[in-house]
């Protein structure tokens, strides 16, 4: 057992916390004050470097024509992130390491140049427009702790990663500080530097916590008890009591933890505001007094206002103050040991003590160490060795206890005194701050529970004192009743709320605190419920991005989401539906801040598989450029994730969110008249809406990957159906645009099969490319009739004018000759070109009619199960519409084509030869009033004939 110097009971830290390991991280990334570039810049650099510039030329924008970015543009574009490419690199390559290096602030490069822009980054900071320059700092840490996930992501790297993350606030802070000192306090930047200190502390405590949790999990699970040593010594009593009580072990990483953060905040340079002390000496204004009454001769007389000697109970003994000077500086000092005490800082406070001439009050705070006389065990040959702590220990601590219970002292004094003792009443007189009264119930729970560890040992009960009468010496029944309120960690967190002001208690219920409690009780599932309270704040427990911003820092919110990241790498067991919850809280935020937006997929990995469908998904139906879908794609499929799940879902939910008519399902199961325009043999159409292309453009999700063509065909088929039954032909055929050519190609390959082989494709790909090929014949002949249709209007030459002038002359009539032979002419090419078109026309009918393989949108295979029912119905009630509609509509096309050419009249009956055969029962999709219309005609058609 070791003696620490700050005054507590513990044994090596080292072999018990593993605390070296914990202190240094060797994947230390901010270590270096002038650090130099790396080879390649992380994308976070490239978008501080654009901030930079834009700052720069907002500000100053004379400086527009003479400032070369160093970004290598001087404003990233609006709509899209800001991420490093490869044509960017240009500047920044061109660059030497001299010429470009890190400043202070670790997060930008500046160039180098002796009349350059070598300002720190709190300056560029300042100059951004509309925003607060402390949200600007902190927009960062959302990269820099993705990154430090990637880094670390086994589960024996948990502790490098720990450190990283704190070192990743702690370089925070320190910006948000510099930025708070340079300029008037924004509110905004003051909570956040605020926020960033906890999250620090918080990240500090965990790793502190869990790294003697897994090593106490580690050694119950191998069994591998660690041997007792029984001793008369002190030390290793106390040593034996920290290896085998697990409460008693996590209270002093409390304590330390504690007092390193509040070694954080001691203010620099306590020693110098007592400069003022002479060299060694103590009260020099007392001595000063006492000196010049002994020099006029009067000693003696006595004094009632102040003391008359010098030694250090003369204050107590005589009940006299000292100099009023001396006693100002007497309570600096105190004030100022209490602080160092409290930090852990022992050794500090007795150097401020020798600094201010006072030895005797360092004799007073090295009493606590604990007795052990290794003689009694072994001699060794160079003789006895020196005994180590203090053999009259139970003395000095009675002695501490009537300091601290003295109401005459100074309350800081008897702060002091009472920490060493474990006076909880002493400390809590001078706590502020809820970090300051959980350290007092900690100090003290500690020092009850050694102290009745060694008042109750049987090797340490047998040692006789002959300093005393009896055993040791009993502490007055007051310390002992401390038990009641320190018997455990939940009793103390009770007992600060009963005796903590109300500014405390606010303090208490920071989110911060909450969760660093609820840490300290390794009450895991009680942390998950009170972080899931927060995001799901709303009234009816759902997650809303309004709810979740106006309940929860975002901050806050990527604290939590990499705690809960944290708590599974380490197995701990969680409620996962909350957990959940609470990562969808966190990617909605990122999606919603257009700067993070990036880092959406890295964090959807981490939900369950249905729900990174949903949640991506969601995310990815707000994206239109073009460019940032690939992006986006990329960084999917980096992360892991289901990319043809999530495209498909997007796909359809956009199809179907608005327009769910699908023209439309009635209950009676038919399709709903109102939809049908019987004007069909019109060219008129119906505009492609904002909505149709909103439609058409999503198809892009699924054409990115060749692999998923045969969605991407699946899903145009749907479309297609859909504005087919509107009567939408330019949209469908925008659809029939958007599939790559020789994508069927493509999917044969994908299935290892050649086109033209004896291999079958599956099911569903087989039925996709038929109903694909369908749909595009209909299309094909759809704009047969419709170029057939505008030259037969549109095309005809005009006769020419009938002149009298034709009957005058002989030149005349030779011109008209000449003109009416050349429109004779122009009429024959027309005829011709009408004929060509409508044996065009009667072709594409013909394959829509004759379409092989059973008829026109006919499934051949059974494909229904492998889609869910409620798909395959409207499937199957979307072809039986359309084969309603289209089949009889592009008969009467085709008859009204062959009615007006003259030379193609003929095959009017070869199309009801076709409309009859019974191989194809296209008269069964014709009703009956239908079937006559077009019987009707080619009879007459017939008839001409005859």
């Amino acid at each position: 057992m070791d003696a620490t110097g700050n005054g507590s009971y513990r044994g090596n830290r080292k072999s018990l916390l593993n605390a070296g390991q914990m202190a240094q991280s060797p994947t230390t990334v901010r270590n270096s004050k002038n650090m130099r570039r790396s080879t390649n810049m992380t994308p976070q650099q490239i978008h501080a470097l654009r901030q930079l510039d834009e700052s720069i030329v907002l500000e100053n924008p004379a400086m527009a024509d003479i400032y070369t970015p160093v970004a290598g543009r001087a404003l990233p574009r609006r709509g899209r992130i800001s991420m490093i490419r490869d044509n960017e690199y240009s500047v920044l390559a061109g660059l030497s390491d001299d010429e470009l290096e890190l400043d202070e602030t670790k997060k930008i490069f500046i160039r180098g140049t002796p009349g350059g822009y070598s300002e720190k980054l709190q300056t560029t900071l300042q100059c951004l427009p509309d925003e607060d320059p402390g949200l600007a700092a902190t927009s960062s840490l959302y990269f820099d702790f993705k990154e430090s996930m990637q880094r670390h992501q086994s589960a024996s790297d948990i502790f490098d990663l720990l450190n990283n993350y704190e070192e990743v606030c702690t370089d925070h802070e320190k910006l948000l500080r510099s930025l708070l000192s340079d300029r008037k306090a924004e509110p905004i930047s003051i909570n956040l530097a605020s926020m960033i200190e906890s999250e620090k502390r918080t990240w500090r405590l965990i790793s502190c916590l869990y790294s003697d949790r897994l090593r106490t999990e580690a050694l119950e699970s191998s069994m591998c008890d660690e041997d007792l040593i029984e001793s008369e010594s002190e030390v290793r009593c106390v040593g034996n009591l920290y290896k085998n009580n697990t409460e008693v072990r996590e209270a002093q990483i409390v304590i330390d933890w504690l007092e390193r953060n509040a070694a954080d905040g001691l203010e620099d340079g306590v020693a110098e505001r007592m400069q003022h002390y002479s060299e060694a000496v103590c009260w020099e204004n007392t001595l000063h007094y006492l000196s010049q009454r002994k020099l006029k001769g009067e000693i003696g007389v006595g004094d009632k206002n102040i003391v008359s000697q010098m030694d250090p109970d003369a204050p107590f003994r005589q009940k006299k103050p000292l100099a009023d000077l001396d006693q100002c500086d007497e309570v600096r000092l105190l004030k100022s040991m209490f602080s160092y005490i409290r930090a852990g800082k022992m050794d500090k406070a007795k150097e401020l003590c020798m600094h201010c001439g006072q030895p005797w009050r360092v004799a007073s705070l090295d009493g606590w160490r604990l007795y052990e006389d290794r003689n009694k065990e072994c001699m060794t040959e160079d003789g006895p060795v020196e005994i180590e702590g203090n053999p009259l220990r139970d003395l000095w601590r009675l002695a501490c206890w009537e300091i601290s219970q003295n109401e005459t002292v100074h309350s800081s004094e008897r702060a002091l005194y009472g920490a060493l003792c474990g006076n909880l009443k002493a400390m809590v007189n001078v706590c502020k701050t809820w970090e300051d009264y959980l350290w007092a119930h900690y100090k003290a729970m500690i020092d009850t529970m050694v102290e009745q560890e060694i008042r109750h040992s049987p090797t340490l009960l047998a040692r006789k004192r002959p300093e005393c009468n009896d055993d040791s010496i009993s502490l007055p029944e007051s310390y002992w009743k401390q038990k009641v309120t320190l018997s455990g960690p939940g009793e103390i967190f009770d007992s600060i709320v009963a005796i903590s002001d109300e500014a405390t208690k606010s303090d208490i219920e920071t989110p911060f605190n909450t969760i660093q409690k609820h840490l300290i009780l390794e009450d895991i599932p009680g942390l998950i419920d009170v972080v899931h309270s927060w995001v799901t704040d709303n009234g009816d427990g759902d997650i809303t991005m309004e709810g979740v911003v106006a309940t929860v820092h975002p901050q806050l919110l990527r604290f939590v989401a990499h705690l809960i990241l944290l708590l599974r790498i380490m197995g701990v067991s969680m409620d996962e539906k909350k957990c959940e919850d609470i990562m969808e809280a966190y990617v909605e935020y990122l999606a919603a801040d257009e700067s993070s937006s990036i880092l959406v997929a890295n964090y959807t990995a981490a939900l369950s598989p249905e729900k990174q469908v949903d949640v991506y998904s969601r995310f990815l139906k707000t994206v239109e450029d073009r460019e940032l879908r690939k992006e986006y794609l990329q960084t999917a499929h980096e992360a892991g994730l289901d990319i043809p799940a999530i495209t498909k879902t997007v796909v359809e939910d956009i199809r179907l969110e608005t327009d769910m008519d699908t023209t439309a399902i009635t209950p009676s199961g038919r399709a709903d008249e109102s939809a049908r325009d019987d004007g069909f043999d019109s060219v008129v159409e119906s505009d492609i809406t904002n909505d149709d292309w909103k439609k058409i453009e999503a198809l892009d999700w699924l054409v990115f990957d060749v692999s998923q063509r045969p969605e991407a065909v699946r899903q145009c088929n749907a479309l297609m159906r859909s504005f087919l039954i509107k009567q939408k032909f330019a949209a469908a055929r925008q659809v029939m645009g958007k599939i790559p050519e020789g994508s069927v190609d493509a999917i044969y390959r994908q299935c290892g099969i050649h086109v033209n082989g004896s291999e079958a494709l599956p099911a569903t790909h087989e039925s996709a490319i038929r109903e694909h090929l369908c749909l595009v014949a209909y299309l094909s002949a759809k704009q047969a009739f419709e170029d057939w249709f505008k030259f037969f209007h549109n095309g005809k030459p005009l006769p020419p004018s009938d002149s009298k002038a034709r009957r005058t002359n002989f030149a005349s009539r030779v011109a008209n000759d000449h003109k009416e032979g050349q429109y004779q002419e122009s009429v024959k090419q027309w005829e011709r070109r009408c004929t060509d078109l409508c044996r065009i026309l009667r072709d594409r009918v013909y394959n829509v009619l004759l379409f092989p393989g059973g008829g026109w949108l006919l499934d051949t295979l059974d494909t229904e199960e492998c889609q869910p029912d409620e798909q395959a119905a409207a499937r199957r009630y979307q072809i039986d519409v359309l084969r309603e509609m289209c089949l009889p509509k592009i008969c009467q096309l085709l008859l009204t084509a062959l009615q007006n050419t003259s030379d193609m009249k003929d095959e009017c009956l070869n199309l009801a030869d076709v409309i009859a055969d019974e191989d194809y029962n296209i008269y069964k999709v014709f009703k009956k009033e239908d079937g006559r219309k077009i019987l009707s005609r080619i009879q007459d058609i017939a008839v001409d004939l005859l």
